[in-house]
This record gives structure tokens, sequence and C-alpha cells, in this order.
């Protein structure tokens, strides 16, 4: 047997040899590294792809964050009006991405990483011509996370990342991964990341979804009244149209920063083949089972006029059940939500149990009604099934090999899909019930009133 002395040797020369291996002839420093947040991609004009870069400049974010100004993208980038800038945008034109990293290497001082990148954004024409090329590279390269977010902007990218300009943050990268993150809170736009874009592409499930980007040019021409640009469908135009009618670019407002992101850019493959707005992207959200929460204004049903805004949340997971006849699919939604009275302007008590039925109601019908139009619109002009009912249709196979030869993503066009939609009020704020408005000759004004 081998003596204890031996055995001690050995693996004293066995951790030698391993520190000996382990050296960093080949490390690179962090402050030695360019760090990248956002990528944009263009269709080219003298090259194949406009590349854009959103560079972090940490020193201006710590400095920001001990009391200076936060600016947006800085020389290149359009500049700050307050302090200095926290990033810095490049761009060139090259035949792929990786070209384009070495051409940017060739005239900054650091080395570039999307080791903490953020965004990938799309410009519309690029994306509407097919993004399939570019995909490959995000899936293989092993500094990209798979949950950076993806967006489709209206416009050119460039422009887009040009606009950004973080008014309450000094870091952008935590910038764009607040701003995408509003998914939690608005369900205006949908959850979305390079990871499961790349899955749902390569799918028989379902299509992939972007947010859906742009530039609002209004929203910072302070002399200039607010113009209305009207919602995305006509059916909107019917009254006033819900707070979620729009799209990026579009929406009716002023202030802070020109960007924003309303909306869904769908996708049939690798092409973008349409535009989904804030209301349609939360039922979206809502079939799909990604939907947290959202304020409507819903059309007080008992007083033209006036509105009534609740605070609608997920219930329960939708219930969806697909039978199989043939090569034809029957398919039936149950959208189950509820949620609380933030306010009602008619002063009608919805609050008694004779009123809050017939609120509950009219949720019902108007979410129904929406949701039936958004999957008429996806059957018959998108052919995308951004919904991922292709999961629930692949249930109803025994074999792989038969779900695919089914090919769900052509066979959802013709399927019959019928909704319906279950809501109950859970609370109605602080107030037990509606008091009534008292005017100096002693009138009492209360909703059956008005």
């Amino acid at each position: 047997m081998m003596s204890r002395h031996i055995r001690l040797v050995i693996l004293l020369v066995m951790v030698l040899v391993t520190i000996s291996l382990a050296g960093c002839w080949d490390n690179i420093e962090v402050e030695d590294m360019a760090y990248v947040v956002s990528i944009g991609l263009d269709k080219g004009t003298q090259n194949k792809l406009k590349i854009s870069l959103l560079i972090a400049i940490p020193k201006n974010i710590v400095s920001a964050g001990g009391g200076g100004g936060a600016g947006g993208p800085g020389e290149n980038g359009g500049g700050s009006d307050k302090g200095q800038a926290s990033s810095e945008l490049v761009a060139v034109e090259a035949p792929t991405i990786p070209a384009g990293m070495n051409m940017v290497n060739a005239f900054i001082s650091r080395k570039v990483s999307l080791a903490h990148l953020k965004a990938v954004v799309f410009s519309e024409d690029l994306a509407k011509e097919g993004v399939g090329d570019y995909l490959d590279f995000f899936e293989r390269n092993r500094e990209i996370r798979g949950t950076a977010n993806v967006i489709v902007s209206k416009g050119s990218s460039y422009d887009f990342l040009k606009s950004l300009r973080p008014v309450l943050e000094t870091n952008p990268s935590k910038y764009i991964e607040l701003t995408a993150h509003a998914y939690v809170y608005t369900a205006f736009i949908a959850d979305t990341s390079i990871g499961e874009f790349i899955r749902d592409a390569q799918s028989y499930d379902k299509q992939p979804i972007a947010v859906l980007g742009g530039i609002n040019k209004q929203a910072v021409e302070w002399d200039e009244p607010i113009s209305f640009m009207g919602p995305l469908r006509k059916e909107a135009d019917m009254g006033n149209p819900y707070a979620g009618d729009y799209i990026a670019g579009k929406i009716p407002r002023k202030g802070v920063v020109d960007r924003e992101l309303m909306g869904t850019a769908v996708f049939n493959g690798d092409k973008m083949v349409g535009e989904l707005s804030g209301t349609e992207t939360a039922v979206m959200m809502i079939i799909r089972g990604d939907y947290r929460q959202n304020f409507w204004s819903i059309r007080d049903p008992l007083m033209e006029g006036y509105y009534i805004p609740l605070d609608i949340r997920m219930r329960k997971s939708p219930s969806i059940k697909v039978k199989r006849r043939g090569d034809k699919f029957e398919v039936s939604v149950k959208l189950r939500l509820e949620g609380n009275i933030l306010a009602v302007q008619s002063g009608i008590d919805y609050e008694r149990e004779q009123y809050r039925s017939i609120l509950e109601n009219s949720v019902e019908e108007t979410i129904t009604g929406i949701a039936g139009r958004v999957i008429k619109i996806a059957q018959q002009e998108y052919k995308s099934d951004v919904f991922g009912l292709g999961g629930y249709a692949r249930r109803t196979f025994l074999l792989q090999d038969d779900w695919e030869k089914a090919n769900w993503k052509r066979a959802f066009t013709d399927a019959d899909i019928k909704v319906e939609t279950e809501f109950h009020i859970r609370r109605a704020g602080l107030l037990y019930k509606a008091n009534p408005i008292i005017s100096s000759d002693g009138k009492k004004k209360t909703g059956t009133q008005r």
C-alpha cells in the first residue's frame, strides 16, 4: 500500500500543477471594457447593416449618482442639457455584427463587450424584410444574455437609441431595464426577450413578438398644443378611445422624453407583419397568461359620457381547451379576471349588488369584444399565433412528427376560436357607497340625477 507520505507528496504536486494552469495571461480588466447596453440594427446604405452601439460611460454614471446630472447619448448621440452624458452612441456600417464591433474597436479605447446588453433594437424596415440572418449571432454568442429585450423601432434604430435620455435614472442600463419592465404594471407592452424570440421563431407552437418603440416629436414641442394623431384601429375612433388604443410614437402627450414604448410588433417567422395597440397587447397578454395588472377605463354602462377606472388583475390563468376534428381545430378560451373600482365619475352606487353585476357584465363584454377582434386580426390579417394557443393544440397529438406535420402555424388561421370572460369586482376602494355632491342651494347631485 502507498505510504501516507507518498500520497501527501502526490497531492502537493497536483495542487501546484493546478495553480500553474490557472494563469490570467488573457485576462481583461473590467475597467478596460466598453460595455454595450443596447444594440441597434438598420439596413445599411453602403453595406448590409448599419450597427449602432449604445455604450455606457461608468465614470459619468458614478459622478451623476453623487449629485451631478445624468444625460443621454453624448456627442454622437444627441448630447445632454444637464451634466455629463452617461452613455455614448456610435454607429458603423458592416456586413456582420462582429465585423461592426471590430470596426468600433478601431476608434474607441476599450474593447467592446456585450456582457451587459439589455436591449436589441431592430428598425421597422429591417424587421419587415426579415431578421433571421442576424438571430444566429445572438444565439451563439456566450456573452449575450437571453433576457435582453427585443424592440422594433418605428423609424431607424439609430434615431431611437439617440433619443434615449434618462431623466429619473443615471444608469442607462437600468433605464432600459426599467422601461422594458413596465409590462408588469401597464400591460401596454409585452414581456419579450431575445432568447424567447428565437425559440418562438424556431418552434411549431407560436410566433415571436417584440415591443414596439417610437419617437414622439410632439412630446418635446412645448409651444404646440397636444395633437391627436389617432388610435391604431378605426373602431377606436368612435367616442373617446381607451388609453391604450395607440402605438409608440403616437401617444397624445407632452413632456420628459420623446422616446416611448407602446404596443407589439407581430412577426410571422422572422418577418414583422403587423402591429397591436397597447390595449390589444394587454388582451394578448391575458390570453397568453402573462398579464399582471393594468388600469382600464370602462365606459359607464348606465351613464353615457362617463367612465369607470378599474384596476384589473389576473384572478387565475386562462382556461384554454382545444379539440381536433381532422385537420380542423376548435379552441375555447376562458379569461378569468378580477378588479378594484378606482373611481366612479357618474356617482352611481356600483358598490351595491344590483349595480355591481351590471358593471361586471360590461367589463366582460368589453374585454371579450376586444379579444375577439384581436384574434380575428391575428388570424386573417397577420396569420400569426401570438397567443401561444399552439402549445395547447399540441397536446391533442401523441407523436411529435404528427404535430409537426399538422403545421399549426398555418392551421391557426382557420381555427374556430371562441372567447368568454369571467370578471368579479373585489373591492370598491375606501368608500362604502358613493356620496352625493351638495351645492349652495342644498341640492344633492347623485349619479341618477346627472
